[in-house]
Order: structure tokens, then C-alpha cells, then sequence
């Protein structure tokens, strides 16, 4: 039987919710999400061990699954091949208390399966600090608003559109819910995510942060790629220079991040003072 497609996009990620809500706790097989893209193995893990939904691996189950790592993290007993292949960026996790301990881990992941050159455009060594930087944003923050207990990742390199896809999700606190309890407002999900994306807003209490946000948003902005955000019953839907704010029908107890890198992109990235000669990046 020919399993449905699931894409990283607003309707893929209501589809899983729903596959999830219609299970009634009973097990899911893996199987169903064959012809699913790899990098939101990032979703299915944090229901699985976030919310303990049972996802069971059977003899259907795509090798991809496997080559990705995702399925030796549903039972670590699996063997999977010890060398990943470029082409592959692996399911990954970490728990809060390893990241307070290890987050070298966390740089390690990024630096050796995301900023890549082939999974990024030309960009010089600062603005790749600069990213880095920023995607680690998305780790610490979880941690720091959600009360989530892990964050999991997974990426894609899709070669025939020619780009590259990073999945971040948590189970945790909503924007919604941080925004709201921070303001003493009544936003909606919507709502708030919109506040959250004006560069500058934050809800740690130092006052600090937001800039993450604001660096990946305006790389894509220039780069033509794209960033999908999910949290509750809000998104967020960019594509280049062109976000689009909506509500969504089905919840999400925390918040997914996709990030598309358009790699048709022939343009230099730099900050503005490096080499003013070459196409510059304005941060």
C-alpha cells in the first residue's frame, strides 16, 4: 500500500498530529511514515519520548529511518552504520542536564552535519559563527522557556530542490504561554509569535536574547530559503522576504522549527565589515 506523503510544511505537521491524536495511545508503526521527510524524525521522536507515544518499529520500516540514526533511537539495541555519509544528517537528542554539562555535543552536531559547505551557501567564517550561534540559540531557549526535558533534531539534504532542511522541536510551554505569562496578555498563539519575532523581544528576565530569531529570519530573508515555526495553535510561515502569520487547527504542545537553506543561492555571505567589495550580508 502506498503510504501518504508527509512534507516539512504546516499541513505535514497537522498530518502527524492527527495520525498521533487517532492512534488513542495504541501503537503507531513506524511504516505509516515511509514516504515522510527524514528531517521530522526531529517530531516523532519528541512524541515518542516526550509525550510516550509508542512508535513501533516493524518489517516495513524504511532503511532510511535506519540510516539516519532515528531508528536505534526507538530501540538502541538496532545496529546502524557507525560511518554517516554526507548526504545523511542524523536524528539527535539531548536532555537538559546533558546540555548544561555538554553542550560541546550540541556544537559538535552543528558543526559537523549542518554548516557544512555543502549545506550552506558561501559564507564567510563570522556570519557561519554568526549562525551557529543562532542555532544554538534554539537549544538554550528550549531549555530556558519551555521547561522542556530534551530537544531533538534531525536535518535532510534534499538534492533534487537543492536544499537543505534543519528540524528543531521540543515539547514544552507554548509562546503562548511564555509570551502571555510574561506580558499579562491574552495573545493567541498567533499573536505571540508574531511579538516574539520583533528583534529585540524577549521573555528572559535579563533582558537579553531574541537576536537569534532576528539572524536566521534575515539570513533566510537574503538567502530565498525558508523557516517554518509552530507552537500551540500559531505558525509562522517565511519564504524569502515574505512571512505569513496563521492559526492552525491542530495543537502543538511545545514548538517546531524548520529551517530551509536554499543552496541555488550563488551569493557571498559576509558581515558588512569584513571585505566591502563582495556582497554583504547585513547583520
Amino acid at each position: 500500500m502506498e503510504r501518504e506523503v508527509i512534507k516539512s510544511n504546516v499541513q505535514g505537521i497537522q498530518r502527524i498530529l492527527e495520525i498521533i491524536a487517532s492512534s488513542q495511545n495504541d501503537d503507531i508503526c513506524l511504516s505509516h511514515f515511509s514516504n515522510m521527510d527524514e528531517n521530522l524524525c526531529a517530531v516523532l521522536g519528541a512524541f515518542h519520548k516526550g509525550k510516550s507515544v509508542a512508535i513501533k518499529i516493524d518489517s516495513e520500516s524504511p532503511t532510511k529511518f535506519k540510516n539516519n540514526l532515528f531508528i536505534r533511537a526507538l530501540c538502541p539495541e538496532t545496529e546502524c552504520e557507525k560511518n554517516i555519509g554526507k548526504n545523511v544528517i542524523p536524528y539527535f537528542e539531548i536532555e537538559k542536564n546533558d546540555y548544561n554539562t555538554q553542550n560541546q555535543n550540541v556544537l559538535d552536531y552543528i558543526q559537523h552535519y549542518i554548516l557544512l559547505t555543502e549545506h550552506v551557501p558561501t559564507i564567510s567564517e563570522q556570519v557561519k559563527n554568526l549562525l551557529q550561534d543562532a542555532i544554538l540559540e534554539f537549544f538554550s531557549n528550549a531549555f530556558i522557556h519551555t521547561e522542556c526535558d530534551r530537544v531533538y533534531a534531525c536535518g535532510r539534504w534534499d538534492q533534487t530542490e537543492n536544499k537543505f532542511h534543519l528540524t528543531i522541536v521540543n515539547i514544552g510551554k507554548t509562546f503562548q504561554e511564555n509570551v502571555n505569562e510574561y506580558l499579562h496578555k491574552g495573545f493567541s498563539s498567533k499573536e505571540a509569535i508574531e511579538w516574539a519575532m520583533v528583534r529585540g523581544n524577549t521573555t528572559k528576565k535579563d533582558d537579553t536574547g531574541g537576536l537569534g530569531l532576528s539572524v536566521i529570519t534575515e539570513f533566510v530573508e537574503k538567502n530565498e530559503g525558508e523557516f517554518l515555526l509552530i507552537s500551540g495553535n500559531g505558525a509562522l510561515c517565511r519564504h524569502g522576504n515574505i512571512p505569513c502569520y496563521e492559526d492552525i487547527g491542530q495543537f502543538f504542545p511545545g514548538t517546531f522549527v524548520n529551517l530551509v537553506f536554499n543552496l541555488k543561492d550563488t551569493k557571498q555571505y559576509i558581515k558588512t565589515d569584513e571585505n566591502r567589495s563582495t556582497v554583504n550580508f547585513e547583520w
